[in-house]
């Protein structure tokens, strides 16, 4: 293992960072949004409780063999034609991807989001070794642009208002001043469309690694995910070991955990199967794709008492929901990991020498399991790194809570107290100073206290023969859990039904057209458009579709841009087609629990029709729609170079927490179901 770069003590961070108004209310602002977001997509959710049972479970079986699942992604992801590469620690992962680069004179490199980038320092490693890289996240380019590192593993410039980023990009970029949300985002759109565009290496990380397959999966909702394992020639894609999964069929469950709980939406904007690089007739995808799979303690971790660490998804709810780290924010943690995960996987993988403050950075609340989709325990994971005794105060208080004879009066005293205004805030308790700093103990209401209140009901729980109450979710374990979160009972309204339902409300306008009317209805998009270029797929149309197609948008006058056949497959001109203003693309099916549209490479079926036009019009017969993902998994026999989901318009919320379209994807999709005669 290397040391993290450069170690600072979080106490005094802490105590700068809560001196600042704005920082702390900005971090508020957006953490609370995600976790509305995440409450609303949860309670929406039948079974999340049992789902979160499940993901405990299966990422338990994976940490408890974790050599051999590891084996078996990097035997299969080389029959898929990927180059696999192991690295021992963080300094090894980044001097492969730097001599990758170096030997194969790759100079540009444009970059999606990966907090195991960050762990290894990569962008510092190919700067070094003569490569440029772009950050193309709009939260990663905002706090490249400011030569910060991220604050919060969703959101990475949770931290910065909006006219601090409109300053920002005044400066650095030359955007007009006092651009709002929607100007920022097309001014960054134009700026790293350019960079997208000449890039010769493309790196990622991985949400998950499928063992069986040797798939990497991205998850995403802007689009620069999409791009860049689309346009380089080369991707480099830096994973950690944890990340693996067993089988494609436990994708559904895992991506209802992750998505649920980072963004609160059902399933994010993009999510790409790539199973090696692009294979022979295809005009997209990397020539070469080489993976770094990165230990880093890890298989220390797997075999130790914090093993659930190797667990986490990486969704970053917990941050939202943790007091300490809206009080204080990222940067404060030193750390690429911030938030209660970063306090406990920070110290392990780097020593506690290198971060000891971090084990105390958390009030034991225990939000942060609360929330944790795959259950990780991380309050006792605190509590076990702190060691130690605890203080002549804690132990005071334990006493008082552990007995009903001295907890009530001492209740009763501190209410008194805390009504008088003798507690409370800029009140410093003695004997726990340091905890009471920054806290504000709140003013109990008038009335009775809640014991008063619930005695008075009659069932109390200390009442005899009063039944015991049972929090809810119920125990750990206990049978299979659903993979999704849809109900799919005979019952429930049709599938068709259900994905207009859940596409809509994801953005997508969806229609469905009646066989007589659809190329009159064609016609109208493209005479409201302002640019009607229509870049289209060669081939994977329903018999008949294209030809109707291509008469009608000759017939508008309007120019196509088609990939053309070359040498080895299918090429297309980038430059015509970056200028397109609307891509019609065929789809492979549509799925009713998350309105997603699946996008299935192959010879002449390139996607980028559907990414690079600011509007994207799906078309496809009513006999596509599928219930979900595991049933178009089961139905698929092999998994193709790239699967690409996609539910809704590109999209982001890092800038202040604003949802905003037209990313670096289209601001519009449309959903065209052609009824047939």
């Amino acid at each position: 293992m290397s040391r993290r770069r450069s170690p600072g003590p979080f106490r005094q961070a802490s105590r700068m960072a809560l001196a600042d108004e704005a920082l702390g209310a900005a971090i508020r602002k957006t953490a609370g949004l995600l976790e509305e977001r995440r409450a609303a997509a949860v309670a929406a959710c039948p079974g999340f409780e049992a789902l979160r049972a499940w993901g405990r479970e299966r990422k338990a079986l994976v940490a408890g063999a974790l050599d051999a699942h590891v084996r078996e992604f990097s035997r299969n992801a080389r029959v898929a034609g990927a180059s696999v590469h192991f690295a021992t620690d963080a300094r090894d992962a980044a001097k492969i991807a730097a001599d990758i680069a170096r030997e194969t004179g790759l100079r540009e490199a444009v970059k999606a989001k990966s907090m195991t980038a960050e762990e290894v320092a990569l962008n510092e490693a190919l700067e070094a070794a003569g490569t440029r890289v772009t950050e193309t996240d709009l939260g990663e380019f905002i706090i490249q642009l400011a030569g910060e590192k991220p604050s919060h593993i969703l959101a990475p410039a949770i931290h910065r208002s909006r006219e601090q980023v409109a300053e920002l990009f005044t400066r650095e970029l030359g955007a007009p001043p006092g651009a709002d949300v929607d100007g920022l985002i097309a001014w960054a759109r134009r700026t790293l469309r350019e960079r997208f565009l000449r890039a010769d290496l493309g790196i990622t990380g991985g949400n998950f690694a499928v063992a069986s397959t040797g798939t990497l999966v991205l998850v995403t909702n802007e689009g620069n995910g999409r791009l860049a394992t689309t346009l380089p020639r080369t991707q480099i894609a830096v994973v950690g070991i944890d990340k693996i999964v067993p089988d494609p069929s436990d994708l559904p469950g895992f991506l209802t955990l992750l998505t649920r709980s980072a963004s609160g939406q059902t399933v994010s904007t993009y999510v790409a199967l790539l199973t090696g690089p692009r294979r022979p007739g295809e005009e997209e995808g990397p020539d070469a794709l080489h993976v770094i799979l990165l230990d880093n303690g890890r298989t220390r971790l797997a075999g130790g008492p914090f093993r659930e660490m190797l667990h986490c998804l990486r969704c970053g709810t917990c941050l939202n929901h943790c007091p300490v780290y809206r009080a204080v924010g990222g940067h404060a943690y030193a750390s690429p990991y911030p938030g209660p995960m970063g306090s406990v996987l920070s110290p392990l993988l780097w020593g506690p020498e290198a971060y000891p403050d971090l084990p105390q950075a958390c009030t034991l609340c225990g939000r942060c399991a609360e929330v944790c989709p795959v259950r990780i325990p991380l309050p006792e994971y605190h509590r076990r790194l702190r060691g130690g005794s605890p203080s002549t105060a804690s132990r005071a208080l334990a006493r008082a809570a552990a007995s009903p004879a001295l907890y009530r009066p001492a209740l009763a005293v501190a209410r008194r107290l805390l009504r008088s205004g003798r507690l409370g805030p800029g009140r410093r308790l003695s004997g726990v100073r340091e905890w009471s700093t920054c806290r504000e103990l709140p003013r109990p209401r008038p009335g009775a206290g809640f014991r008063e209140w619930w005695a008075a009901r009659g069932d109390a729980p200390d009442r005899p023969g009063a039944s015991p109450v049972s929090p809810p979710g119920g125990g750990i374990g206990g049978g299979e859990a659903p993979r999704s979160c849809a109900p799919r009972d005979p019952g429930a309204d049709p599938p068709l039904d259900r994905y207009i339902r859940q596409a809509r409300a994801a953005g997508v306008e969806v229609a469905r057209v009646p066989a007589g009317s659809w190329t009159a209805r064609l016609a109208g998009l493209l005479a409201a458009l302002h640019d009607p270029v229509t870049a289209c797929p060669a081939e994977g149309w329903p018999p008949g579709l294209w030809e109707v197609l291509e008469e009608t948008l000759r017939r508008a006058g309007c120019p196509i841009v088609r990939p053309a056949p070359a040498e080895g497959g299918w090429a297309w001109d980038r430059k015509a087609l970056d200028g397109a203003g609307l891509g019609i693309t065929p789809c492979d099916a549509y799925l009713a629990d998350t309105g997603s549209l699946v996008f299935r490479a192959g010879p002449g079926r390139g996607t980028l029709a559907s990414l690079l036009p600011p509007v994207h019009l799906a078309v496809s017969p009513p006999g596509g729609c599928l219930p979900g993902l595991d049933e178009y998994l089961a139905r698929t026999a092999g998994l193709p170079s790239r699967l690409q989901l996609v539910t809704g318009p590109s999209r982001t919320g890092d800038i202040e927490g604003t949802l905003s379209t037209g990313v670096h994807g289209p601001g519009r999709v449309l959903h065209w179901i052609l009824d047939t005669p």
